[in-house]
C-alpha cells in the first residue's frame, strides 16, 4: 500500500469515527456568517434549503445556522425551496424574499445553478458546500474563511500575465496552449460567480480557448449544474480520447460504438439548450486541500462532483454549448503548470508550499493545519 493509500484509509477511518461537538458545528457556523457572510446584529438573513425528497443538504445544517445567527442579534428565516431546471426557472416568492434580504444563504443546489446569474437584491448571496454536520462541524468549514481568499486571490495574481498552460493527467490527458487574457495583464478567467462560496473552494472557471492536445474522458461524463436534465450522467464503459484543437473538440478516439455513444449524449445536451455541442468552455481545479467525501463516487455521482469540485486531486473541464457548457469532464490528479512552473502536481496544490503563500497562515491562529490534504474524495 503506497503512502497516498495509509493516509487516505486513515482519514476515512478518523472521520467516519468521529462526530462533531455542539462547539464545532457553532464554530463552523459563525465561521459562515461572521467572516464570510459579515452578518451584523439586526440583519435578516434568508437560508435557502432543500424540500425535495431527494434533497442533498440535511434541514439539520439550516437550523444549526439559522440558531447562530439569532445568537449573533440576526433575524434569520428559512425556506425550503423546490429543485427547479435551470436559473431561469427559480421560484417568484424565493426572489421577492431575496429581494429584500440583507444576505442570502443556500444550502440547496439552486446556489450553484444561479452562480452565473444577476439575483435580485444588494444583498450579499453565498453558497454553501455543507451538505450535513459532518462538514458544519469539520475543519473543512472551520479553517478562518479568509485563508483560502488570500490564497484565491494571490493565485489568481501569480496567473496574472501567465503565457503558456499545459495540463496532463495519468489516464492521457496532455492540453497546452496560449492563455487567451495574458496580453492584457490580467487572469485567465471566463466569468466571475456572482454568489461567494463557503469555503472557498475553487477560482472563477479560466478559458479552455487557446489549449490543443488530447483530452482523456473516463468513469463519466455528468452535468455541470448549471441546468437539471434527464440522463445527464453518463457512465463511460471506456477510457476515450479527444482531439481538441484550440478549445474545440474534433474528434473521439477509442471503441467505436462508445465514441457514438459520446458524440450522441454531446448532441443531445447541446440541443436542449443551445450552442455548440463540441465547444470546450473552461476548465478549474480544486483549491482547497481540505475538501472530502466520505462516501463512494458511485453512490451518487452527481452529490459526489458537487462537493469534490474543490480538492486539488480533481479537475474539470466545462463543455457543449453556450458558457458555461452543460457537460462536465473529469480529470484526477492532474499536474497543472504555467510557463513551465508547477501550480498543481499530481493532485497536489503546491502552490500553497510557497513561502508567500505559507505566511498567510501566520495572519489566522488556529489556522495551522488548513493546507493539510484530505485525500478521501471519494475515490
Amino acid at each position: 500500500m503506497s503512502v497516498r493509500e495509509q493516509q487516505l484509509d486513515r482519514q476515512l477511518v478518523d472521520h467516519l469515527s468521529r462526530r462533531p461537538s455542539a462547539a464545532d458545528l457553532e464554530a463552523g457556523a459563525r465561521n459562515l456568517l461572521a467572516n464570510c457572510v459579515g452578518l451584523r446584529a439586526g440583519e435578516t438573513l434568508l437560508i435557502v434549503g432543500e424540500g425535495q425528497s431527494d434533497a442533498w443538504f440535511r434541514p439539520e445544517v439550516s437550523t444549526v445556522i439559522a440558531e447562530v445567527a439569532v445568537g449573533l442579534g440576526a433575524v434569520p428565516k428559512v425556506i425550503l425551496a423546490r429543485e427547479v431546471r435551470g436559473p431561469e426557472d427559480l421560484p417568484r416568492d424565493l426572489l421577492e424574499t431575496m429581494r429584500t434580504a440583507d444576505h442570502t444563504v443556500f444550502l440547496s443546489r439552486l446556489g450553484d445553478q444561479v452562480r452565473f446569474s444577476g439575483l435580485p437584491g444588494s444583498g450579499s448571496k453565498t453558497m454553501c458546500a455543507l451538505y450535513d454536520t459532518s462538514y458544519l462541524g469539520d475543519a473543512f468549514a472551520r479553517v478562518p474563511h479568509g485563508v483560502f481568499e488570500e490564497v484565491s486571490s494571490l493565485l489568481l495574481a501569480r496567473l496574472a500575465g501567465k503565457r503558456h498552460c499545459r495540463i496532463t493527467c495519468p489516464e492521457g490527458t496532455d492540453l497546452e496552449g496560449g492563455v487567451p487574457a495574458a496580453d492584457g495583464g490580467q487572469a485567465p478567467t471566463t466569468q466571475d460567480f456572482t454568489v461567494a462560496y463557503f469555503p472557498t473552494m475553487i477560482t472563477p472557471p479560466l478559458s479552455a480557448a487557446g489549449l490543443t492536445g488530447r483530452l482523456a474522458l473516463s468513469r463519466w461524463l455528468m452535468s455541470t449544474s448549471t441546468h437539471a436534465y434527464d440522463e445527464s450522467l453518463l457512465t463511460l464503459r471506456h477510457t476515450l480520447c479527444a482531439d481538441v484543437e484550440r478549445g474545440r473538440i474534433r474528434c473521439f478516439h477509442g471503441e467505436a460504438s462508445e465514441v457514438a455513444r459520446v458524440e450522441r449524449h454531446f448532441e443531445r445536451v447541446a440541443g436542449l439548450f443551445g450552442g455548440e455541442a463540441f465547444a470546450l468552455n473552461s476548465w478549474h481545479c480544486g483549491i482547497n486541500p481540505r475538501t472530502f467525501y466520505a462516501a463512494s463516487a458511485e453512490d451518487d455521482i452527481d452529490k459526489w462532483s458537487s462537493m469534490v469540485y474543490g480538492s486539488p486531486r480533481y479537475t474539470h473541464f466545462h463543455a457543449c454549448g453556450r458558457d458555461p457548457g452543460d457537460i462536465a469532464i473529469s480529470l484526477f490528479d492532474a499536474t497543472i503548470s504555467f510557463d513551465g512552473e508547477d501550480f498543481w502536481e499530481g493532485g497536489r496544490f503546491v502552490f500553497l508550499e510557497r513561502p508567500e503563500v505559507r505566511r498567510i497562515l501566520e495572519c489566522y491562529p488556529g489556522s495551522e493545519g488548513a493546507y493539510d490534504m484530505r485525500w478521501d474524495i471519494g475515490i
